[in-house]
């Protein structure tokens, strides 16, 4: 099953994106060239979201949820929703989840105590692959500049 943010596909424009998350019963408005914010109510919690977009459309969907008291069993209760349609994370613990689907789709889940929320973001193949190139990048020049220290 494809990895997505309530049915959305990942080549959808800000457009479209706008007309489906109306239709879904969310608010939304575009806040920039790449950027839809969105809010509502997701299992009797408001929301905010941010929807990006590159020039192949929709590259990714981050959603915060304001569980207030309750962020651990949100997260939990999250979780466990995301398992049954996901299957098991490939991987985690107490306070992160991930799930891959066969297309290089990702999703995490992150609980923060500190601000009572739980956070869901979800990239599309493209954009993951390019925020790894991106964090291998780093790492490399991290460790080049270790190595000139020596």
């Amino acid at each position: 099953m494809q990895i997505n943010f309530a049915d959305i596909p990942w080549s959808i424009s800000q457009d479209e994106s706008k007309s489906l998350l109306k239709e879904k019963g969310f608010k939304s408005e575009k806040c920039d060239d790449d950027t839809v914010y969105a809010s509502g109510s997701l299992l009797s919690l408001n929301f905010t979201s941010y929807l990006r977009f590159d020039s192949d459309g929709l590259s990714e969907v981050s959603l915060q949820l304001q569980a207030g008291d309750d962020y651990w069993a949100t997260f939990e209760r999250v979780k466990n929703i995301l398992t049954k349609k996901y299957n098991n994370p490939d991987s985690g613990d107490d306070y992160y989840s991930a799930w891959s689907d066969t297309e290089g789709n990702t999703l995490s889940l992150m609980n923060d105590k500190d601000y009572e929320v739980v956070y869901i973001i979800y990239y599309a193949k493209r954009k993951a692959e390019a925020l790894t190139e991106e964090i291998m990048k780093q790492t490399r020049d991290e460790e080049a500049s270790a190595e000139d220290l020596l």
